[in-house]
């Protein structure tokens, strides 16, 4: 850990060493194994699994060291660098647990938080341990709400956490089923992510003794983060708290093969290069000028409300991240108090319009404005779907956008208004790839904050740099519009590893959320997250030579160096806790987890006494944007404890049925297929959309579309969940019935 420290203080520049691994069996099986993904079908099924040529693994000596605590059944958190091998421990892990003598049926779990990276996971199961029977379970089918199925007839299970966290709350399984579970990337064990929510019943059986034979749990990860530590001692509690909620005392890091660790993963060199501004932004100005002109609008609508006045006079400067908060908090008030509705509606779209407009301002800091035009083209696309529900303010704002687009196009024809930070990354990536001796080995990744940003630089990068057969390619996540499938996803990945991309462009989902190949180049274009992505991006660029290059205007610039800082103080934290006297470190953990299980048992008394007294009660849902009352809540069904629908016939009449234009897939959850978006007739606000059953379409309605009158107000609800008031709930049966009627 020393050595990680040194090397981020210095820039990750460190002397490059010997690579001995050409010649080692693990390098070839896995140079053979990102050949097999090439090639591989996601659709791969279980009886494809013996077709596959067994190799023997072989750990290098540091990886069998982060192997120990594991090898003897003990709870632990396995932490080292990406590159070093996480994965082969892990499988290595896997085949000994499986092979020793037990009277308890052995079967593991295996869990990553994203399918991507669970579909990887379970290839390498496929190919490493083909005598094991492996089953890859993911949540676009009904299976995953059936674990049990698979229990008697498997050894390894992939899934992500959710999958079955859902299975034990619907207790078809129980901890005691599974004699090992392994996390990958478990520093999301915390607060209310999946991974928690799974220890915390772990941990709920444990100290209440509700399950006897709890699984061994080892987690992986390739930094633990310190959270919002200050100082070094705050870092000591935060990891303890992390090592607490996966049950564990035990941090296997390398410490005797430090050496060899060397030889095997190597450091990018960092670069920083400062980002600059255009001498005469004429988008920008033109954008706060737009800007104001809506918020003059939005100030005459809240003087007509009483209870909106003083917040209208406490207005911050229109470009300040204060302001983007104020107008968020009139949005909020707007839609929760009882006002005017022609008034509230007002209020509501030009918050909408002022939260884009912010969002293409800094758009327009990192890409052209042509880019710009066609971010507040897209944006504005759904407005435009249904001009014919606008009032007449709000034909004015659309009006103002088309002018503002028509404006900024012919701005864009000024060579001085080209923006300086693209030729500098294009010009980074061709020098840096072309460069190369080996410029067919050569691969870069960069990484973006934004969806619209991450579209726009790859069209920008693709048409520059395809002039020197340099082909570059985006990498986006699974939700929102324009997603990737998981499909396209490893499409895309193996396209890379074959040569055919050169460059990805990428939001944070490369960092963590797909196993992404080594690369010689990578580059944070204005992108600075925290500390673990840190460590994560960095690791990315871990071929011999490699840069990390971080682009950025001075306030990312000072966010990446107290990144780096952190980093640092994690790996203090981390040698602090290893040096601790074990007896301390367990009262510790046993404090922190009494501490948690006492919460949870609170929490679980609460969420049952909320049950047990739901209000069976008339109420109506009114949509969130126009406020017409539009759904009775007796006309309301709950099915697959998740989908909520409407039965009454007369719904239909308060609908515009729209064709899903926004996302390129064909979204599937739990076996059904999303298919048309409902939209208000009134207003056009989007409701949900049809899911289709045996043929036929179930309208699927989300809560927070929607707001419920009480007390003189409304009130709005972020989850079904949270709703006080019960809803019967049915089968598909009950409800094809009533459909077909």
């Amino acid at each position: 850990m020393e050595v990680c420290q040194l090397a981020l203080m210095q820039n990750m520049n460190i002397i490059d060493a010997e690579d001995e691994a050409a010649d080692s069996l693990q390098s070839e099986s896995e140079n053979e194994l990102a050949s097999d993904y090439a090639s591989s079908d996601e659709d791969t099924s279980d009886r494809q699994q013996m077709t596959h040529i067994y190799h023997p693994l072989h750990l290098r000596n540091y990886q069998l060291e982060l192997a120990e605590d594991a090898l003897r059944g003990e709870n632990t958190i396995i932490c080292a660098e990406t590159g070093s091998g996480k994965t082969w421990v892990a499988l290595y892990i896997v085949e000994k647990h499986l092979e020793s003598a037990s009277p308890r049926k052995k079967l593991v779990i295996f869990m990553a938080k994203t399918n991507p990276l669970i579909q990887q996971q379970y290839q390498r199961f496929m190919h490493y341990l083909p005598e094991h029977k492996t089953k890859l379970i993911t949540a676009e089918y009904e299976e995953s709400l059936k674990l049990n199925m698979f229990i008697p007839y498997h050894d390894i299970i992939c899934l992500t956490p959710q999958i079955l966290f859902n299975n034990l709350e619907k207790q078809t399984v129980s901890l005691s089923d599974f004699s090992l579970m392994i996390l990958d990337e478990c520093h999301h064990t915390k607060k209310d992510e999946a991974y928690n929510r799974l220890m915390r019943k772990y941990l709920m059986a444990k100290v209440k003794k509700r399950v006897l034979n709890l699984p061994q749990i080892v987690g992986l990860t390739a930094s633990l983060g310190v959270g919002k530590s200050k100082t070094d001692d705050e870092a000591v509690e935060y990891i303890i708290s992390v090592m607490a909620n996966l049950d564990t005392c035990k941090l296997s890091t390398v410490e005797k093969y430090k050496e060899e660790i060397e030889k095997y993963v190597s450091r990018p060199k960092e670069v920083t290069i400062p980002m600059t501004d255009r001498l005469d932004d004429k988008c920008k100005k033109r954008i706060l000028y737009a800007m104001n002109e809506v918020h003059e609008k939005l100030t005459e609508a809240c003087l007509l409300e009483e209870s909106m006045i003083e917040i209208v006079s406490k207005r911050p400067d229109l470009n300040s991240q204060q302001y983007f908060q104020w107008a968020r908090k009139l949005e909020t008030m707007a839609a929760t108090l009882k006002l005017n509705s022609e008034t509230a509606r007002l209020i509501i779209s030009c918050v909408k319009y002022l939260v884009t407009f912010i969002e293409a301002l800094e758009l327009n800091s990192l890409l052209g404005i042509l880019d710009v035009c066609r971010f507040l083209a897209r944006k504005f696309n759904p407005e435009k779907e249904r001009r014919s529900k606008h009032t007449e303010e709000e034909s004015e704002l659309l009006q103002l956008i088309l002018t503002v687009q028509k404006d900024l196009s012919g701005y864009d024809k000024s060579k001085s208004q080209m923006n300086p930070n693209l030729q500098t990354i294009s010009n980074t990536l061709r020098e840096m790839i072309l460069a190369e001796n080996d410029y067919q080995e050569s691969r870069a990744l960069v990484f973006v904050k934004a969806r619209a940003t991450c579209d726009a630089l790859t069209k920008y990068l693709d048409g520059v740099l395809s002039k020197d057969n340099i082909r570059v390619h985006k990498l986006t996540g699974k939700e929102g519009d324009d997603s990737m499938t998981s499909a396209e996803q490893t499409l895309t990945v193996n396209k890379f590893v074959s040569g055919e991309y050169k460059v990805l462009v990428a939001t944070s989902v490369a960092g963590e959320g797909i196993d992404i190949p080594d690369c010689n180049i990578v580059i944070s274009y204005n992108y600075a997250g925290n500390e673990i992505t840190k460590i994560q991006m960095t690791g990315r660029g871990r071929k011999k030579g490699g840069k990390n290059i971080v682009m950025g205007y001075q306030k990312t610039l000072d966010k990446e160096k107290l990144n780096t800082y952190k980093a640092v103080m994690m790996y203090r934290a981390m040698e602090s806790i290893k040096k601790m006297e074990l007896r301390t470190l367990q009262q510790k953990i046993r404090f922190l987890q009494k501490t948690e299980t006492d919460k949870q048992e609170l929490y679980d008394r609460n969420l049952k006494m909320q049950k047990s007294t739901k209000i069976k009660c008339h109420f109506k849902l009114c949509c969130s944007e126009c406020a017409t009352e539009v759904i009775d809540g007796e006309n309301l069904r709950v099915f697959r404890d998740t989908f909520h629908t409407v039965i009454d016939k007369q719904f239909r009449d308060l609908i515009d049925i729209k064709p899903d234009t926004r996302s390129t897939q064909k979204k599937i959850l739990g076996g059904l297929q999303k298919a048309d978006r409902i939209c208000c007739k009134k207003c056009g606000k989007d409701w949900g959309a049809f899911f289709i059953y045996e043929k036929l379409p179930l309208p699927v309605i989300t809560i927070k579309s929607f707001k419920i009158p009480s007390d003189g107000k409304f009130s709005f609800y972020d989850h079904w969940n949270k709703l006080p008031f019960e809803i019967e709930t049915c089968e598909l049966s009950e409800l094809i019935h009533l459909f077909e009627k």
